[in-house]
């Protein structure tokens, strides 16, 4: 896809709003810098996905609601996050990364499954050139 028809398409201002919430987030609960760059890779069943520094970033947020049912950005709150380390380049099993927990949850939706699962999944990014 060619960088005009990137820059034609319509974005959603309240997502963006959200994904900058929530990088704003990690990186005050990882002590990461605000002006290093951070990387949405995407949304899977089990988290979104950043990554920064060479880490990966897994989290799950949560905020209050409007009466409308609409998002209320700024109340918005770390539920998980699972910093993990990839120990080769293309892991395959759980000794393949080193995964850190810093928030956790009784029902956690991250597992190391999950997570070894979508590194094989068609990443967002690519569908969007392919189309």
């Amino acid at each position: 896809m060619k960088l005009k028809t990137i820059k034609s398409k319509k974005s959603d201002t309240e997502f963006t709003k959200y994904v900058f919430r929530e990088v704003d987030l990690i990186k005050e609960k990882c002590g990461i810098s605000h002006d290093v760059p951070v990387y949405f890779l995407g949304y899977f069943y089990f988290a979104q996905i950043f990554l920064c520094n060479g880490k990966i970033y897994c989290s799950n947020v949560d905020m209050e609601y409007s009466e409308t049912r609409e998002p209320i950005i700024d109340t918005m709150f770390l539920t998980e996050l699972y910093e993990i380390t990839l120990l080769k380049e293309y892991p395959k099993i759980i000794d393949d990364i080193e995964v850190k927990t810093i928030i956790t949850n009784e029902n956690p939706n991250f597992s190391i499954d999950k997570f070894l699962f979508w590194i094989d999944e068609p990443c967002d990014i690519n569908l969007e050139i392919w189309l």
